[in-house]
């Protein structure tokens, strides 16, 4: 999955549950947790997301 895909996949996902772990986008995607964990501060740089 392209790095796109992967931060709208998140976006969404946030949108409609509110929530979301490490290990639940990690297992969606079959992606690295330490690529999850990349995007999430990407997403988080651009203000799409906070993260706690």
């Amino acid at each position: 999955m392209l790095t796109n895909e992967r931060h709208q996949y998140i976006l969404n996902y946030l949108e409609t549950h509110g929530t979301i772990t490490i290990h639940e986008i990690s297992a969606a995607l079959a992606t690295s947790e330490s690529t999850i964990r990349r995007d999430l501060q990407f997403l988080e740089d651009q203000k799409l997301l906070l993260r706690v």
